[in-house]
């Protein structure tokens, strides 16, 4: 199953940094940025394997297949193949998805962080605590970096331009603010599911837990 995901990521990240190297490069910043983009985009599919074998650090199966869905979602598909301007809810689907999915990453480095504190590790509601803090910080530093671009390359990531004219007051603001409420929305729901289940059964954490190999240890 893990293999089959991997190597289906791996093959639409190539599928689409071709397409956008044959589309040429008209505007060279704005084409050439989003061709870095797909390159980035493959380079963070091994991502993974990078945390494995500098740290040995191995994610559940879990986080990374949801990982590398995320990445086909929001680099290649929504950012490659530009779904987030031919669907507009696109954009807010990925901040809904990636605020589940971090919560998720988050509950791994609380167990991982805490793997010597069985007193930590025996409280749910302080490693949920954590996923969620995680979760929602990543989403505001995400929207540092949308920031950044549209200040240094002219782009309009968090759509402060309609039709190419600023757009003003609260309008300007419409955006970034959504994204950051469905990031949190999506951080609510694992949270939510995981206060539930972690009630009725006591081998929740263990979902999460990262493993190591003991002979690198």
């Amino acid at each position: 199953m893990i293999d089959y995901v991997y190597r289906s990521t791996l093959v639409a990240g190539f599928l689409v940094l071709i397409k956008t190297g044959l589309d040429g490069f008209a505007d060279f910043r704005k084409d050439g940025f989003l061709f870095l983009e797909m390159i980035v985009g493959i380079g963070l599919i091994f991502i993974p394997f990078l945390i494995k074998y500098l740290f040995n650090v191995d994610f559940p199966l879990m986080i990374k297949i949801n990982y590398w869905i995320f990445l086909v979602l929001s680099v290649f598909l929504g950012t490659g193949l530009k779904m987030m301007v031919l669907f507009s809810h696109w954009d807010k689907m990925l901040h809904l998805y990636s605020g589940s999915v971090i919560t998720m990453i988050g509950y791994s480095m609380f167990l991982l962080i805490f793997s010597e504190n069985k007193e930590a590790k025996s409280h749910p509601i302080a490693m949920i605590s954590f996923g969620f803090c995680f979760a929602t910080t990543c989403g505001v530093l995400w929207e540092f970096y949308e920031f950044i671009c549209d200040q240094f390359l002219q782009l309009n990531l968090q759509r402060y331009l309609s039709h190419g004219i600023p757009l003003v007051g609260r309008a300007a603001l419409m955006d970034t603010m959504g994204d950051l409420w469905i990031n949190m929305l999506g951080t609510i729901i694992i949270t939510v599911i995981s206060l539930i289940v972690s009630k009725k059964t006591t081998d929740y954490l263990s979902y999460y837990e990262v493993s190591r190999d003991p002979e690198r240890c």
